[in-house]
């Protein structure tokens, strides 16, 4: 369980160093939510 739990910290912290990946992660999301809550609001 130690080795999972430290390629888990390794991958987070690269993850958040990585200023790029960080944006991404956070605008694709967002993205989505603008895309298909456009697309709902129409079908009401």
């Amino acid at each position: 369980m130690d080795a999972v739990a430290m390629v888990w910290i390794r991958d987070v912290t690269r993850h958040f160093r990585d200023r790029v990946r960080l944006l991404g992660s956070i605008m694709r999301p967002v993205l989505w939510l603008l895309i298909l809550g456009t697309g709902l609001r129409e079908q009401i």
